[in-house]
C-alpha cells in the first residue's frame, strides 16, 4: 500500500503551495525567482520528481532564466511551460509548448513566422501580448517593411485563439477587420491593447449574412496607441461597440478630436469610470459639457507606453 506521501494527488498539492518566487531583499515590491525548494523536493524519490517537473518548468521568463539555464535544457522542458515570456534578451530556442496559458512576445527575437507557430500551436491561451520590433521603425519603414505573406500568416495566428481574457498587440499592419474578429472569437475578452502607426483600414459593421456586427460587451479595459489622424473617424466608430468599458487608456492624441471623442464616450460607454492618458493630455476641461463627467475622468501623464496592458514578470498567484 502506498504511503499518501507517495500519492500523486498528494504531491502535486504539496508541490503548489511550495514557492517559487521570494521578495527581492533589494527591491520588497518585487520578486525574484527562488527555486530552490522546490528542486530539493525533486531528490526525495522518482514519484516527487516526475510530478514536480512540471511545476518547476511552468514558467519561463527569459529577463529571469536567461543565462541561468542553457537553451537545451530549456528546449527540452518546454512542454511544460504554461507561461512564457520572451523579449529581445534571450535568442531563439526550439520551444515545444502546446499548452501555454499566457504568452509574451515583447520584441522577440523569433522570426515572425515562428510567432505564428507557436501562437497556433496554444488554443488554451488566456493572455497574449505580441509586439513586434518593427515598432522601432518609423511608419515609411513599417510600410516599406511589410511582407504580404508574413502578414497573412501573423493574421491568421492571431485569430486562432478563443478563450483569451487579454491581448495586446504591438504590430503596425494589424487591421481593424483582424481586431473585429479577434474580438468576436473571444467572447470572455476583457482586456484589450492596440498599437499602430499605419492606417488599419476599414472598420467592418455588418456579418458576412448582412446583420449588424454585436457589441463587444465583455472588454472592460481598452489602451489604443494608434494614428488617430489616418483612423480617426474609425476610431470613432470602433469605440462605439464596446458598452461595457470602464477605462480608455490613450498612448497617442496627436490628431484627436477631443469634443467627437467626448461625445462618443458619453452616448456609448455610460460605465466609463477613467481616461488615462499618456503623453499630451488632449481632453481639456473646455471641452467637457458636464463637471460631472468630467469628475469621472482621470488624466495620468508621464506613464510608460503600454503600461497597465502589458505584461509583467510577477509571481503566479499561490
Amino acid at each position: 500500500m502506498l504511503h499518501p506521501l507517495e500519492l500523486p494527488e498528494v504531491i502535486t498539492t504539496l508541490g503548489f503551495h511550495i514557492p517559487l518566487w521570494r521578495p527581492h531583499p533589494q527591491s520588497p515590491h518585487q520578486h525574484e525567482f527562488a527555486p530552490q525548494d522546490l528542486i530539493a523536493c525533486l531528490s526525495v524519490c522518482r514519484t516527487w520528481r516526475q510530478v514536480l517537473i512540471p511545476r518547476l518548468w511552468e514558467l519561463y521568463f527569459d529577463l529571469v532564466h536567461y543565462g541561468r539555464i542553457p537553451d537545451e535544457l530549456a528546449s527540452r522542458q518546454s512542454s511544460h511551460f504554461r507561461r512564457l515570456q520572451l523579449t529581445s534578451v534571450a535568442k531563439p530556442f526550439p520551444i515545444h509548448s502546446t499548452r501555454l496559458r499566457d504568452l509574451s512576445l515583447s520584441y522577440a527575437q523569433l522570426p515572425l513566422s515562428d510567432c505564428a507557430v507557436l501562437i497556433r500551436a496554444n488554443s488554451e491561451l488566456r493572455e497574449l501580448e505580441f509586439t513586434t520590433h518593427l515598432m522601432f521603425l518609423n511608419p515609411a519603414q513599417q510600410q516599406e517593411d511589410r511582407d504580404a505573406e508574413e502578414a497573412d500568416r501573423v493574421r491568421g495566428a492571431l485569430e486562432c485563439p478563443t478563450r483569451l481574457r487579454r491581448i495586446f498587440v504591438g504590430w503596425p499592419h494589424i487591421q481593424f477587420c483582424d481586431v473585429v474578429q479577434i474580438l468576436r472569437n473571444n467572447p470572455r475578452l476583457e482586456n484589450v491593447g492596440l498599437w499602430s502607426a499605419l492606417c488599419l483600414g476599414d472598420l467592418p459593421v455588418k456579418e458576412e449574412g448582412g446583420s449588424d456586427i454585436e457589441p463587444f460587451t465583455s472588454v472592460k479595459s481598452l489602451y489604443l496607441h494608434l494614428n488617430w489622424e489616418r483612423n480617426s473617424t474609425s476610431l470613432l466608430q470602433f469605440l462605439r461597440r464596446f458598452p461595457n468599458l470602464e477605462i480608455l487608456k490613450l498612448g497617442n492624441q496627436e490628431g484627436c478630436s477631443a469634443e467627437a471623442l467626448v461625445r462618443v464616450l458619453q452616448e456609448c460607454c455610460p460605465k466609463l469610470k477613467d481616461i488615462l492618458c499618456f503623453g499630451k493630455d488632449v481632453l481639456e476641461a473646455g471641452c467637457l459639457d458636464e463637471d460631472v463627467l468630467w469628475q469621472r475622468f482621470k488624466r495620468l501623464e508621464g506613464e510608460a507606453v503600454g503600461s497597465g496592458c502589458g505584461f509583467v514578470a510577477v509571481p503566479p498567484a499561490s
